[in-house]
């Protein structure tokens, strides 16, 4: 299959960061089914999480900045 919807959304996971070094990508097909990877990123640590989507709906709980980056490749819209 391939991709045909992008979102992708940087921010600041933690105030005390102070940069938007975070990350949450989806990566969907015209279906809407694919992954979003997230990267947090804290100052002492960086971590990496993969989750699957179908149907624009993620099959693990997602977070508002993961539902974000669906919505945006729903739309076409790339954050």
């Amino acid at each position: 299959r391939e991709v045909h919807r992008v979102g992708f959304l940087r921010y600041d996971s933690f105030n005390a960061v102070g940069s938007d070094l975070s990350f949450t990508l989806a990566l969907l097909n015209m279906e809407g089914d694919g992954v979003i990877l997230t990267s947090i990123y804290s100052g002492e640590e960086t971590r990496t999480f993969g989750k699957a989507v179908r149907k624009f709906v993620p099959q693990d709980g997602a977070s508002k900045e993961e539902q974000t980056a669906i919505a945006l490749a729903r739309s076409g819209v790339n954050g």
